[in-house]
């Protein structure tokens, strides 16, 4: 009969259509999957991608020293140390307060309330700001869990109120 299709050209049809229906479904998943990813999850993905790659880190503006003519300071920046507790991370209040309480020149009652944290679940509490290097070393050889050190610059003004009115004065 002549309309009879040889056995060879059926079978490449069917493959050519098995081939296109498996493509056209291939290309339908990853069209959904687009979209999933475009248009409904994008939001989820946007704040991750952010949260990843972008940090805020302040710091502060280093300050030079400012010389008279004879090249005597002004006024000069020195590092003090901040000590700062996170509550979270302090294993025994009593025992940290009890030891802190004559290095830092503080009572014992006024700390154990900055170590236990101003507010429930607080992280961050100072418990003195701008102590000298000594009080600083001593502080971290105590080595007590959840007391950490940052240095904090301070201005120092050497001839006192001796061209206040040209150089100001940061406080």
């Amino acid at each position: 009969s002549a309309s009879a299709r040889p056995p060879k050209l059926q079978r490449s049809t069917r493959r050519l259509v098995s081939l296109f229906v498996v493509l056209t479904f291939a290309f339908l998943a990853m069209g959904a999957r687009l979209v999933t990813l475009q248009i409904v999850d994008a939001p989820a993905y946007a704040r991750l991608a952010v949260a990843q790659r972008a940090r805020e880190v302040t710091f502060p503006a280093r300050r030079g020293a400012i010389l008279d003519r004879n090249g005597n300071p002004l006024a000069i920046s020195v590092d003090l140390h901040t000590v700062f507790v996170d509550p979270a991370h302090v294993e025994d209040i009593e025992v940290a307060a009890r030891k802190l309480a004559p290095v830092l020149l503080q009572t014992v009652g006024s700390l154990r309330e900055k170590l236990d944290g101003a507010v429930p679940g607080d992280r961050f509490e100072y418990l003195a700001r701008q102590v000298p290097p000594k009080v600083a070393k001593r502080v971290k050889k105590l080595r007590i869990p959840g007391i950490y050190l940052q240095v904090e610059p301070k201005r120092f003004y050497p001839g006192g109120r001796l061209a206040s009115h040209v150089l100001g004065f940061a406080g």
